[in-house]
C-alpha cells in the first residue's frame, strides 16, 4: 500500500508524503505533495492547487513559488489549463469582442491555431503554467522541418507567424493573470544551417535575401505594360492594375478594393480608403478599411491616369 505521511516543518503549509507503486515493475517511488488553498468554487466546494515532487524540498520550493504568484494576483485556478484550452478561450474572446481584430484576420488565425497550436502533437498538450522556452523552440523546429502539408518543411516566415500568434495568446493570458510571464518572448526561431550551427533544419540552408526591382527592371516592366496598339494594351495582362501598384506603392488588397468613386481622372488624384479582406488561402470576404485604417490621397502620374482611362473604357 502507498505510504502517506505528514511531514511538515513550521510555516511550510500543506505538504505531505504519498509514495506510489509503479504499475508493472512494482517499484515503490517516493513522492511528496503540496497544496495551496484557492477559496471556494461556484458549486461551494473548496478549491486547491496541488504540486508534486520527488522530495520535500522540491515541493516546498514549488509551494513558495505558488504563494509568490498568489500574492502577485496570478489566477492559480487557471494555471492548470493547457495551451489548447487557452487557444480556445482566446479565439472565443476575439470573435465575441467586436473591434478586437478584423474579421479577415480572425478567419486566417483560426485554421493556423486549430492545425498548428491546439493539437496535442504540436504544443497544445503542454500545461500553461509549465510552458518553457525550450518547449516552444522544439515546437518551432518541428514546424520548420515537417509542419507543412504532407509532412513537408514549413517556410520560415510561416513559423515566425506561428510564434507571433502563440506570443499574442500568452500575452493575453499574462494580462488576465493566468500566468506570470510570456516564454514566447525569449524563444528563438530555428537558425539557418551553417558551419557554426550545423544542426539547424536543412530547409533553411539556402535562405535568400529579399530582392527588389532595379531601376532597369522597373523600366522594362513599365515598357511592356504601357505598350499600346490603337489605344489598347498590346499585352493580355490587366496593365492598369500593375501600373497602379508600381506608381502608388499601394498594397495588393488596397488595389483590389479600389472603386471608381475613389478615382478622380480629371483632377488626377486617387484615394485609398478601402481594402479587400481575405480569408486564409486568399478567398475574398468583403471590402473594408485599410490595414492601417488611414485614408491616403495621392496625386496620379499622367501614366497612371492614362492607364485608368483605358481601363474604364
Amino acid at each position: 500500500m502507498p505510504r502517506k505521511t505528514n511531514a511538515r516543518s513550521h510555516g511550510e503549509g500543506s505538504i505531505y508524503r504519498s509514495d506510489y507503486t509503479r504499475p508493472g515493475s512494482g517499484v515503490e517511488v517516493e513522492r511528496w505533495i503540496a497544496s495551496v488553498d484557492l477559496g471556494f468554487g461556484p458549486n461551494g466546494k473548496r478549491l486547491r492547487k496541488k504540486v508534486t515532487g520527488p522530495s520535500r524540498k522540491a515541493v516546498a520550493d514549488k509551494l513558495r513559488e505558488l504563494r509568490r504568484q498568489q500574492d502577485a494576483k496570478v489566477d492559480l485556478r487557471r494555471k492548470s489549463m493547457t495551451v489548447a484550452d487557452l487557444a480556445h478561450e482566446w479565439l472565443a474572446h476575439l470573435e465575441n469582442n467586436e473591434g478586437t481584430k478584423e474579421e479577415g484576420t480572425i478567419l486566417r488565425l483560426r485554421p493556423r491555431v486549430a492545425n498548428h497550436i491546439i493539437p496535442s502533437n504540436r504544443i497544445g498538450r503542454h500545461q500553461l503554467d509549465e510552458l518553457t522556452v525550450t518547449q516552444i523552440e522544439r515546437w518551432l523546429r518541428r514546424e520548420a522541418e515537417s509542419g507543412g502539408k504532407g509532412g513537408k518543411p514549413q517556410a520560415r516566415i510561416t513559423c515566425r507567424d506561428y510564434k507571433q500568434i502563440l506570443g499574442e495568446m500568452l500575452e493575453w493570458a499574462v494580462a488576465r493573470r493566468y500566468i506570470s510571464w510570456n516564454p514566447a518572448r525569449l524563444a528563438k526561431l530555428p537558425k539557418d544551417r551553417s558551419a557554426t550551427n550545423p544542426d539547424a533544419p536543412s530547409v533553411y540552408k539556402e535562405s535568400k535575401a529579399k530582392e527588389s526591382f532595379t531601376r532597369e527592371q522597373y523600366a522594362r516592366l513599365l515598357a511592356v505594360l504601357t505598350s499600346t496598339a490603337d489605344d489598347a494594351p498590346r499585352t493580355a495582362t490587366p496593365s492598369a492594375y500593375f501600373i497602379a501598384m508600381l506608381n502608388t506603392g499601394a498594397r495588393p488588397g488596397e488595389i483590389d478594393g479600389l472603386r471608381w468613386g475613389e478615382v478622380d481622372l480629371e483632377g488626377r488624384s486617387i484615394t485609398f480608403d478601402f481594402a479587400m479582406k481575405r480569408a486564409d488561402g486568399g478567398k475574398p470576404i468583403r471590402i473594408g478599411a485599410t490595414k492601417s485604417g488611414n485614408r491616403r490621397d495621392l496625386e496620379m502620374t499622367e501614366l497612371l491616369a492614362s492607364a485608368l482611362r483605358r481601363q474604364r473604357v
